[in-house]
């Protein structure tokens, strides 16, 4: 009775009279009685079959073994140094900033615009909210008008008119500290 070749491995050839059965090139399989290397399939954390397998790129992963799947680009909003990564832990633009690419393989996240922040792992500068005294968000944010105030930080609410009868002649207030006239 012939043996059929054990898990990565495989033999293309048949009648063979000894284990001649070739082993799946690295970071590969195959199952059981395999009969071609097309056969050994990709490692989790690396992507394609046979002489073709490569590494998952910096910037992606893939945690499926014993598939030729691509793998996956860290979503917008994060990056990942490290080649052939099987999770994903790809880290998240700290608060504050916001990258809108997917893929990425450093920090290259970009700071939100003056009087506004985000939280961690943003993907768009419109994440970036206004601070307190200021109003709007991403390339919007302006500072409250003379008159006005906003006490609330992360937000892109409007500022606050001072009360009838009342004023503040300073901008970018952030407290209802309006003089009466």
């Amino acid at each position: 009775a012939c043996t059929s070749c054990d898990t990565g491995k495989y033999k293309s050839e048949a009648a063979q009279t000894s284990d001649t059965c070739n082993s799946c090139p690295d970071n590969s399989g195959s199952p059981a009685a395999s009969d071609a290397e097309d056969d050994c399939i990709a490692d989790a954390g690396f992507t394609g079959s046979g002489s073709s397998v490569t590494a998952c790129a910096s910037g992606t992963f893939k945690s499926t073994a014993s598939s030729a799947a691509t793998c996956t680009s860290c979503a917008a909003g994060k990056y990942k140094s490290e080649a052939a990564q099987t999770l994903d832990s790809c880290i998240g633009c700290d608060t504050g900033k916001y990258k809108s690419e997917a893929a990425q393989i450093s920090d290259t996240c970009n700071s939100c615009p003056d009087n506004s922040g985000s939280p961690s792992a943003s993907d768009s500068v419109d994440d970036c909210i206004a601070d307190a005294g200021f109003t709007g968000s991403g390339s919007s944010v302006a500072a409250c008008a003379a008159g006005t105030f906003k006490s609330t930080a992360s937000s892109a609410a409007a500022c606050t008119s001072c009360n009838t009868g009342k004023y503040k002649s300073e901008a970018a207030q952030t407290l209802d500290s309006c003089i009466g006239c």
